[in-house]
């Protein structure tokens, strides 16, 4: 078995980014997404491939990534849902509202946050995902 020496200061392999971990030592033993799933098993914290989750990007940033090797969560989809996105929205704006609905279902994305990032591409939420923003609190309630 190959050991690895680490300097200190660096970080840990599940705290890099993609690019940082395929340009590693680590990369040798292990490919990034097999080493994502290891990491997963053991409970470790793992750093979004580009440092931000995949909601937290602007469609622009979130192509960029997705072209660079970055597959968002999509959740449970049928094969035609699939289909029906991308021909409606295009691959890259299909992945990004998966990943943004996925967040915003698993309480990832707040309301607040789905405005200040996304309404100006999507709509507002309550037309973007109803089904959401009907179990957002209404201001006066608060």
């Amino acid at each position: 078995m190959t050991t690895l020496e680490v300097r200190p200061g660096t970080k840990e392999p599940w705290e890099m980014t993609k690019k940082e971990y395929e340009s590693s030592p680590y990369a040798k033993n292990k490919s990034y997404d097999v080493a994502v799933e290891t990491w997963k098993d053991e409970g470790r914290k793992i750093t979004p491939a580009y440092g931000k989750e995949p909601w937290d990007m602007s469609l622009p940033e979130f192509t960029k990534a997705l072209n660079d090797g970055l597959v968002p969560p999509l959740g449970k989809m049928s094969g035609s849902e699939i289909i029906k996105d991308y021909d409606r929205y295009g691959r890259n704006k299909a992945q990004h509202r998966w990943a943004i609905k996925y967040a915003l279902k698993e309480g990832k994305l707040t309301s607040e946050k789905y405005a200040e990032f996304h309404e100006k591409e999507y709509g507002p939420l309550d037309e973007f995902m109803p089904e959401i923003a009907e179990k957002q609190p209404v201001a006066s309630e608060i």
